[in-house]
């Protein structure tokens, strides 16, 4: 249900900011919102069972979680690279060259960069998918030299680059703090960008640093030294990682709670994505034209149900 929830609030600024132009917020609500539908649907169909009721639709959803795992810090990174772009501007507005070449990294790195973890994990994916009681369909992995830096060396590469341009951003606040306010007031400045929206921007960013950092910490301190060196296996050949690949694992929810790290690491994954969307919503679902678009829709609705009628003419 909480997922069901968090995926409606990711749904309520798109619009705006899919007019505004702001790829670097849509990524992360797509990729937010997409994850928690996924975890939502998966939830309805294996509520109390492990049957593979649906095997076309796991072979959609794992790839779309897995690419979920390095696209939002990699959307994260987007943020925070905006943020040092306007820290840094000598300008009031973005020029239009300027802008398309912001949409075009962002697009790079926010669709481009899951894509490439999607291809590059099927390379160590052992078999087609796992189904967990009560959570859906993930994807499991052969234990190889290059598994670790495949599924986790992406996410934490970016994760540190994005905490790097946080801090050179933090840095040049500080120093700009009086130049940069008169930017964001100035006249001719870019109307999507102000002072509240760049202050929503930095919690925003923020709190994306914050639960990177968590989830690195975790991956090297729980995940890494859990692996026993008896469990990686050389690679031999595509054959033989990819033997018997048509396998289907099902574990009922007395079995993987059991495994506490396991359940440790499926539970952390569901709550980062209902964390990020709420999160999310706090910081923008609030803003002025977002409470302007639900008094239209709110009169709307009103007018369609006849709780208000419509206008006469005089």
């Amino acid at each position: 249900l909480l997922s069901f929830i968090a995926f409606i609030l990711c749904c309520i600024p798109f619009r705006l900011h899919l007019r505004a132009g702001r790829t670097y917020l849509v990524l992360p609500i797509t990729w937010i919102g997409l994850s928690c539908l996924i975890a939502f649907i998966n939830s309805i169909i294996w509520n109390g069972n492990i049957i593979n009721w649906a095997p076309i639709w796991c072979d959609i959803s794992t790839r779309l979680m897995n690419g979920a795992v390095v696209a939002i810090p990699s959307t994260s990174f987007c943020i925070t690279r905006h943020l040092y772009l306007i820290s840094h501007a000598s300008h009031a507005a973005f020029t239009g060259r300027e802008k398309r070449n912001q949409r075009i990294f962002d697009l790079t790195v926010g669709i481009g960069v899951p894509i490439l973890h999607i291809i590059l994990q099927y390379v160590v994916q052992s078999h087609r998918f796992d189904i967990y009681e009560d959570v859906g369909c993930l994807t499991d992995y052969s234990i190889v030299p290059f598994t670790f830096p495949i599924i986790y060396g992406i996410a934490s590469l970016v994760g540190f680059v994005s905490v790097i341009y946080g801090v050179l951003t933090v840095r040049t606040l500080r120093r700009r703090r009086r130049r940069l306010k008169d930017l964001l007031q100035h006249p001719s400045g870019d109307p999507n960008v102000n002072s509240n929206h760049y202050i929503r921007l930095i919690c925003l960013a923020a709190v994306n640093i914050v639960a990177e950092f968590v989830l690195t910490l975790y991956i090297f301190l729980l995940i890494v030294p859990s692996w026993n060196t008896d469990w990686i296996h050389s690679w031999k050949s595509w054959a033989d990682t990819h033997r018997g690949f048509s396998h289907v694992g099902q574990f009922p929810v007395s079995v993987w709670r059991s495994w506490h790290r396991c359940a440790i690491a499926i539970d952390s994954a569901r709550w980062i994505c209902i964390s990020c969307a709420f999160s999310f919503f706090c910081l923008f679902g609030f803003t002025k034209e977002c409470m302007d678009q639900y008094r239209s829709v709110f009169m709307w609705l009103r007018t369609k149900t006849g709780f208000l009628p419509a206008s006469q003419p005089d």
